[in-house]
């Protein structure tokens, strides 16, 4: 299905775009607020419409630039949100990529062992090169006296505040250096969501199981509870909001919509299921539903309900948006891109590229950079693709000789 590919690849460019705001406002090309953390201060911390404040990065001007810039705001501010509508729409893949299959318990720690492979080595093939270099550059900028170095050094060096070795080293075991409050957020922000994801995959087979009975209702009424615990554990501070935990408790609820959804589809709800999707009241009322999630942000006594409401209703309106972009020519292309690579290996290139693009297009630095740091994103992630094929070629086990008699 095209537009399931394509919906995928939304999430990932709304990604992307929270990620280059983080990058943009970390090299200082806007200054609207003073946010500690520009995407968590924009979860969290944002009440009602001073939400605003972070995403009209230009401020309230009406020059020409100022209004380029804030249109990359207020597109790539809800990216943050795309991590709740992906975590549904890989429940739905997961679940409707087996077709109802049923496992015995050697399948699944094939299952398993196969998915971990996919997560695993493109981790590694961007991880472990780029953060080798950034320690690299650690150790080699402050010994060189040239004017350009001694701009890196203070802009790009200064963002680490524990020794590169410790930021590789984490990543090569998966730990999260948010967890030791390391300064390697401006590098790879969303590497954290890779242990994540297996214990997510880890979680998966007694979920499947639970949808099977009533419809999947209970396991639904079970994972709201645990998502409304966790968000309201996480505001209380009592547990960490991004961690390898986030899919099992603080996401459950859509991860697990997703499962129920794929077993609705293959029990003969498809054609429902596609006629609700297109439906531009159903758009609509999807819209109507994630403006009152946002709300439901604003506050700490809602917020542990919200993304049970913008989650679900940016899947719906970003698959609309996506069966009107698979009736076009270009749309084979966009479906061409793994989603996860983009994910992994677009976020080295954000920092160096924002700040490229304060030396090369100055006021213009937020709008052009994004289309240079979406088209530079894009090629690395065909690269990263074409590296993986032999290397999963060769783990592919080989089919069955048949040998005439």
């Amino acid at each position: 299905m095209q537009w399931l590919d394509l919906t995928r690849m939304l999430c990932a460019v709304m990604i992307l775009g929270i990620h280059w705001l983080r990058a943009t406002y970390k090299v200082g090309l806007f200054g609207a607020g003073d946010p500690v953390n520009l995407v968590m201060n924009y979860q969290q911390q944002s009440g009602g419409f001073r939400l605003f404040h972070y995403v009209l990065l230009a401020g309230p001007g009406a020059s020409f630039a100022g209004w380029l810039t804030n249109a990359i705001g207020l597109l790539g501010g809800f990216g943050w949100e795309a991590v709740s509508a992906l975590v549904l729409v890989s429940g739905f893949s997961l679940a409707l990529s087996q077709r109802g299959k049923t496992l015995d318990t050697a399948g699944w720690f094939a299952w398993y062992g196969k998915r971990a492979r996919r997560i695993l080595v493109p981790f590694y093939l961007v991880a472990i090169p780029f953060l080798a270099f950034c320690a690299v550059a650690v150790a080699i900028l402050p010994h060189l006296h040239e004017p350009l170095a001694a701009v890196l050094d203070a802009k790009l060096l200064s963002q680490f505040h524990t020794p590169p070795l410790g930021v590789l080293l984490s990543h090569v075991v998966l730990l999260d250096p948010y967890a030791f409050q390391w300064g390697a957020d401006f590098v790879a922000p969303a590497w954290w969501f890779v242990p994540a994801i297996l214990l997510a995959y880890a979680a998966y087979p007694a979920l499947r199981y639970a949808s099977r009975f009533a419809h999947g209702m209970p396991l639904l009424a079970g994972s709201a509870l645990v998502t409304i615990g966790a968000y309201a554990a996480s505001n209380a501070g009592i547990i960490t909001n991004e961690t390898w935990y986030y899919i099992v408790l603080q996401e459950l609820f859509n991860f697990s919509l997703g499962i129920v959804l794929a077993h609705a589809w293959l029990a003969g709800g498809r054609p429902l299921i596609e006629r609700l999707v297109g439906d531009p009241r159903v758009f609509c009322a999807a819209f109507a539903l994630f403006v009152i999630g946002n709300v439901a942000n604003w506050s700490p006594q809602f917020r542990p309900v919200a993304s049970m409401l913008y989650g679900p209703s940016l899947v719906v309106m970003l698959v609309f948006i996506a069966k009107l972009l698979e009736r076009r020519p270009f749309a084979r292309h966009l479906t061409g891109i793994d989603a996860y690579d983009l994910y992994l290996v677009h976020q080295p290139f954000a920092y160096p590229i924002a700040f490229g693009a304060e030396l090369l297009f100055h006021q213009y630095a937020v709008f052009i950079g994004w289309f240079v740091f979406l088209a530079v994103a894009t090629i690395a992630t065909k690269l990263l693709s074409a590296v993986q094929r032999p290397i999963f070629a060769a783990a592919a086990p080989r089919p069955a000789i048949a040998v005439e008699s």
